[in-house]
């Protein structure tokens, strides 16, 4: 299926700006016509360009990463690939980008 298939598509409800990505988690309907949870789906975060730290920070807490006073830097480092592939990074980067970070400090 089409990850943007309305309505049922596995990316419809998925946002990578960080502006609104607290109210998108904590109130749905703010942002989506349908609450993600009736169709069996749920609201998620994807990184890049467009990020804030509220992204970095919701990726990191889906992912079981507690981030503090590290974030922006993260966000920094996230954005970077993803102004270089022109698209999101991958959890698997993010997980790397959040060891380097923390090794390094």
């Amino acid at each position: 299926m089409a990850p943007n298939k309305p309505v049922v598509g596995d990316g419809n409800f998925v946002r990578e700006s960080g502006i609104g990505i607290d109210t998108v988690m904590k109130y749905p309907l703010a942002m989506f016509s349908l609450n993600p949870y009736f169709v069996g789906s749920f609201p998620g975060v994807v990184l890049g360009k467009k990020s804030g730290v509220n992204s970095v920070k919701m990726k990191a807490q889906e992912m079981g990463i507690q981030l503090s006073e590290e974030a922006r830097i993260i966000l920094n480092r996230v954005k970077e690939p993803g102004i270089a592939k022109k698209g999101t990074v991958s959890g698997a980067e993010f997980a790397e980008i959040v060891n380097e970070v923390n090794l390094s400090s």
